[in-house]
């Protein structure tokens, strides 16, 4: 069994906004950088689907494991399905993970051939130009496929990573682990396109000539749930076709695909402790230093309306047995300094577990650094823990707020205590650590003037804010049924895109808020740049929010004058500027 781990920014290519995302031009500046910019660029990282397939195929596998971590990124699993299937019809292939757990309906509808097409932007992002304000982004997800038994097959060509040999199954299997990790776009909520256009650029999808007019399923199989629960009964139906077709049925065939209707393998309990399984991915390496995520939790007892956790993970929280943490942490190397992120919602549900956590990898390497992108319950800390915390090498301290309004807080279902916040943000401040504070803009209810109140509010305060563009997920209240227009374009469901799903703001306003939350964190950054403060120096003066804009260099031969930059007023919704401003 090979794992493929295809997305990566060390081979990237920009292309145009595609058209389905029009609707965000008017809020787009054209060579926009600098710290109050929007997301500047459309990306694709790592190679293409058409080449993403070829080298799945160079493995000749009976069957594909796609695992799609968030239904937004449903069309790169897609693609990617597509290209193998143009290639190799009869190969079998599954797809799970978050995205297929909360609509599996959804990815079970796809076809193969025929008149219908993807148009979709594998791995794909819109980037902004200060990397260092960005988002946290996923690695790697291992909701479908945390750990899998590895089968008898040829040996993988070179630059594979291939799992350990375990179970002996009569199948070829092919995990693709994570085949959208990145923010993209698909059809435009303002004028949505019909779904039977042809891909005009090949390098993301199999060229027009190739496409028949027979359609059959894109997916042989299509799991919800766990990992840990359902890969075993999906390998006993892979096996089981295998047994059913025969060694004379199957000659000159290359795969397990029965072009029948996909079956859905849905998890009929959650996975029980002992049976968890580590998600960790090393993500960047140095000869010094190595980057690593992982999680250590499954479930969330909480029950926050725009949360989809639960969806794939249930409401029972676990956790991952210490043997088995202790056993995942010997694929780090050593001899490094570690930075180590935590991927889970609520580390500190369990406390003592947590910081069990933390003095063994501390015995292991002493040169750690921690983080948890994915926030911290401000709710269990105190002055006591955040000590504790620093200590072990926590630096920086991600705080899931999401509202500061108590309506607000009681209509999402949502905890909220700001007195008991307050304190935990001065707490981090004395100890000399930095903190970001996340809220939710585009929740249902708000308005564009308790979204300005919210980053006044957070503005005097020792943290940096952390802006979170509501994204709906089939699934979560409000969205089951999944509107039509979410259910044509998942991409359209990421914060990045600034869609108004709930109507309670507008694209306009949420971009706006976007740009006031960076406008603050300049003012609170340590160490301005001369071009920073005139920045800020001329927004005070105006009362707008300006940007930094490339110029381009004259066109002349051999001519070594650099590219200079001039200071853009940004479209903006003005009503929400001037609130800001006469605060």
């Amino acid at each position: 069994m090979a794992l493929f781990l295809f997305p990566s920014k060390d081979r990237t290519r920009s292309l145009p906004l595609p058209r389905e995302a029009s609707y965000l031009l008017p809020s787009m500046v054209p060579s926009e950088f600098g710290p109050l910019s929007f997301f500047t660029r459309f990306q694709h990282f790592g190679p293409s689907f058409e080449a993403c397939a070829q080298r799945i195929l160079e493995f000749q596998p009976d069957a594909i494991l796609i695992s799609s971590f968030a239904f937004a990124y449903g069309e790169e699993a897609i693609a990617l399905a597509q290209a193998i299937k143009a290639k190799v019809p009869e190969v079998a292939i599954a797809v799970g993970g978050s995205g297929p757990s909360s609509c599996p309906e959804y990815f079970m509808r796809q076809r193969a051939f025929g008149s219908v097409y993807i148009n979709s932007r594998s791995l794909a992002s819109l980037e902004y130009s200060a990397p260092q304000t960005c988002l946290p982004v996923d690695s790697f997800s291992a909701d479908f496929f945390p750990t899998l038994p590895a089968c008898i097959a040829p040996a993988p060509p070179t630059g594979r990573r291939e799992l350990p040999r375990q179970k002996a199954l009569p199948t070829n299997l092919v995990c693709m682990a994570g085949s959208g990790f990145f923010p993209e776009q698909t059809s435009s909520p303002q004028s949505p396109l019909p779904t039977n256009i042809p891909p005009v650029d090949p390098f993301y999808s199999v060229p027009p000539s190739s496409v028949t007019t027979q359609g059959i399923p894109l997916f042989d199989f299509v799991v919800a749930g766990e990992g840990e629960v359902t890969v075993p009964l999906l390998l006993e139906r892979l096996e089981g076709r295998a047994k059913g077709m025969g060694q004379t049925q199957r000659v000159g065939r290359k795969g397990l695909s029965s072009g029948a209707e996909p079956q859905l393998i849905r998890a009929h309990r959650l996975c029980r402790e002992e049976e968890l399984e580590a998600g960790l991915a090393i993500v960047k390496e140095t000869p010094d230093e190595v980057w690593v995520t992982i999680s250590l939790t499954r479930g969330c007892p909480k029950g926050c309306r725009f949360c989809s956790n639960h969806l794939c993970h249930g409401r029972e929280f676990r956790t991952l047995p210490m043997e088995k943490f202790e056993k995942a942490l010997k694929k780090i190397p050593c001899g490094r300094f570690l930075h180590l992120n935590f991927e889970d919602d609520n580390l500190l549900y369990t406390p003592e577990y947590f910081l069990d956590v933390l003095r063994m990898v501390k015995s292991h390497w002493p040169q750690t650094e921690f983080s948890a992108e994915n926030g911290l319950d401000y709710h269990f800390l105190d002055a006591t823990s955040i000590e504790r915390l620093v200590q072990y090498g926590f630096r920086r301290f991600n705080m899931s707020l999401g509202t500061i309004f108590p309506e607000t807080a009681f209509r999402e279902e949502r905890p909220l205590n700001l007195e008991r916040y307050l304190e935990v943000i001065e707490a981090i401040h004395r100890r000399g650590a930095s903190s970001i504070t996340y809220f939710i803009a585009g929740l249902e209810g708000d308005t564009p003037e308790q979204i300005v109140r919210q980053i006044q509010y957070l503005a005097p305060l020792p943290t940096l804010i952390g802006i979170s563009l509501f994204y709906p997920v089939p699934g979560i209240p409000g969205f089951t049924p999944p509107p039509s227009l979410l259910l044509r374009n998942p991409g359209l469901g990421r914060g990045s895109f600034a869609y108004p799903w709930t109507g309670s703001l507008t694209t306009e306003e949420l971009i706006t808020a976007f740009r006031l939350c960076r406008y603050v964190n300049l003012l609170k950054k340590e160490h301005k740049t001369p071009e920073e403060e005139a920045l800020i120096q001329r927004i005070r003066e105006k009362g707008r929010l300006l940007t930094f804009q490339k110029q381009k260099p004259p066109h002349r031969k051999n001519s070594n004058q650099k590219g200079r930059w001039s200071l853009q007023e940004v479209p903006v919704q003005d009503s929400m500027v001037k609130q800001f401003f006469s605060h």
